[in-house]
């Protein structure tokens, strides 16, 4: 069977582009014509004349949404391509359907799920497919699947708080810094043309106001193109190694957000943690994945260490704690529970109490970043306010003299 592009419209005269399983290109019409598409081009292969839908964008809650469909298919019995080829089908997705077809057809051809899924990294985590081998040797595949589609819910969970409590304090300092640049470069100007008019002696904070004003109005495209420069030449530079190491110890140790970036580093770390270690993963295999999935050096740099004590005979609690990066409850816990045999469990309610930790701090964050924002603009307008009335005045005083 073979995988076609089409063009074709609808009953109510759409347009629609995607693709279809058939064995041949007339197959492929007659299947259109059944479901009441009427195809006006159609060619065997992935690409498409509506290429433009691989822009569409692969989604945590679309592998998520994936991970859970094939996990009931699973389970009620449906091999593994003939799962694949139903998920295809239910998805609007265009790019995400062209990759479901892609496994789909890597497992036809003899690959493993899991190998066929590693060619994917973009869209799949790195601990997949590590998990899903590991359901393949056990027959576990359908709870490994759940396992994981509840990882990734949680995770969705847990970055959609997190963007909302940011986003309300962000968006307010974009409005601040807007209606500042909008003041000074439309309001201002002619009020400054006025008193230049006048050729008086101006105070300080009048000159620093019409300087900046000249700035913005004569030179922005230079003020643009220096910020474009910096951003270019900082994201060049955090790509090198050293560059990488520098930003992630920053992000680590800089005053107020650091604690903050370190706890939402850590509860990543233990929810991924319990989830490997609950679909039986090794330990040295789970640290391996681990350090793709902090997305920090210096973690990663720790987790390699505690992989080679682990490797020459050592307990996973003490290359952690001597890291210095890990907080001694983390550590006590991973301790008790390797212990214990309890480990999964362990690591999953710490991430649960971890994560609500996190949300606090989150909230304690954004309440004093709001009235900071509202100082700052304020202070701004506040300057313009005074820049503008102090010449002002001292021009009617003029006048009444």
């Amino acid at each position: 069977m073979a995988v076609y592009s089409y063009e074709a419209f609808d009953s109510a005269g759409n347009k629609v582009s995607d693709i279809i399983d058939a064995d041949s290109e007339e197959a492929a019409r007659a299947k259109l014509r059944e479901s009441g598409l009427y195809p006006t081009d159609i060619h065997e292969g992935m690409e498409s004349v509506g290429d433009w839908f691989l822009l569409s964008r692969i989604g945590t809650k679309d592998i998520a949404a994936f991970t859970r469909q094939l996990a009931t298919l699973v389970g009620a019995g449906f091999p593994i391509v003939d799962a694949l080829s139903t998920l295809s089908e239910q998805t609007s997705n265009f790019r995400f359907k062209r990759m479901v077809m892609g496994i789909r057809d890597k497992v036809r051809e003899g690959k493993a799920l899991s190998e066929a899924i590693r060619d994917y990294p973009d869209a799949f985590p790195g601990m997949f497919g590590p998990m899903i081998k590991a359901g393949e040797k056990s027959g576990k595949l359908e709870t490994i699947l759940l396992q994981l589609s509840g990882y990734l819910d949680s995770r969705v969970r847990f970055q959609t708080r997190v963007v909302t409590a940011v986003a309300y304090p962000m968006a307010m300092l974009f409005m601040a810094i807007g209606v500042v640049i909008f003041l000074l470069t439309y309001v201002i100007p002619p009020l400054v043309d006025t008193f230049r008019r006048e050729e008086m002696t101006l105070p300080w904070v009048t000159s620093v106001l019409i300087l900046i004003c000249d700035v913005l109005r004569g030179y922005w495209y230079l003020l643009v193109g220096a910020l474009v420069l910096a951003y270019l030449a900082v994201r060049s530079y955090a790509k090198t190694e050293s560059g990488e190491e520098f930003f992630d110890a920053l992000k680590l140790n800089s005053f107020g957000l650091g604690p903050l970036y370190r706890q939402v580093l850590i509860a990543r770390f233990i929810r991924t943690f319990g989830v490997l270690t609950r679909s039986e993963v090794p330990i040295l295999s789970a640290l391996e994945i681990l350090k793709n999935v902090v997305q920090n050096v210096i973690v990663a740099r720790a987790l390699e260490q505690a992989k080679v004590a682990i490797s020459q005979g050592s307990a996973i609690a003490r290359p952690l704690k001597a890291s210095g990066i890990f907080p001694p409850m983390v550590v006590d816990m991973i301790n008790a529970g390797q212990k214990s045999g309890q480990l999964d469990t362990l690591l999953l309610k710490l991430a649960e109490d971890y994560e609500l930790e996190v949300e606090a701090a989150l909230s304690l964050f954004t309440s004093i970043l709001e009235p900071i924002i509202i100082l700052f603009m304020g202070l701004m307008v506040g300057f313009i306010v005074l820049a503008i009335v102090l010449p002002m005045l001292e021009l009617n005083q003029a006048q009444v003299r």
